[in-house]
């Protein structure tokens, strides 16, 4: 994958494309918009609980 600098001065992939349908998109805008996060910074965040819960990271 390709990599490209963020803001923090780290290497990181570019996100995986993710499918979703109209609605789910509009529900993570909503959630977006009232936690004042990024929906990448919402996935990344399930991403690493999800996980945490499988046993997979720590």
């Amino acid at each position: 994958m390709a990599k490209r600098k963020a803001a923090r001065g780290e290497l990181r992939d570019k996100m995986i494309g993710v499918q979703v349908t109209e609605s789910e998109q509009a529900i993570a805008k909503a959630l977006a918009a009232e936690t004042g996060e990024t929906i990448s910074v919402m996935f990344r965040g399930w991403l690493r609980e999800q996980a945490k819960r499988k046993g997979i990271a720590a």
